[in-house]
């Protein structure tokens, strides 16, 4: 792998980690409904039945995990694409 330094266009980057960052705060949620489900079902707190419980709060995890890897993947595309090409990073540098 290439461990160059590349040159980024500034708003693009801004923008694929604000995005990110966005994403990765309601993945965190669905994780956190699916934990608070299980764990109201173990304290006996839930009026759910522990079966529904444990079903729904199993596939809200799933789904944050799921939403994290799709949330990687379209960071790393939207990065990709603020990538500057080599003459234009070359020419955003001053002459000395």
């Amino acid at each position: 792998m290439d461990d160059r330094a590349f040159e980024y266009d500034t708003a693009k980057r801004a923008k694929a980690n604000n995005l990110a960052a966005l994403r990765a705060l309601v993945a965190a949620y669905l994780a956190w409904l699916g934990f608070s489900l299980i764990r109201d079902c173990v304290r006996g707190a839930s009026t759910l039945s522990p079966a529904f419980a444990w079903t729904v709060g199993l596939v809200f995890i799933a789904a944050a995990l799921a939403f994290a890897f799709y949330i990687w993947r379209q960071w790393k595309r939207e990065l990709a694409a603020a990538r500057l090409p080599k003459s234009e990073a070359n020419e955003a540098e001053p002459e000395p």
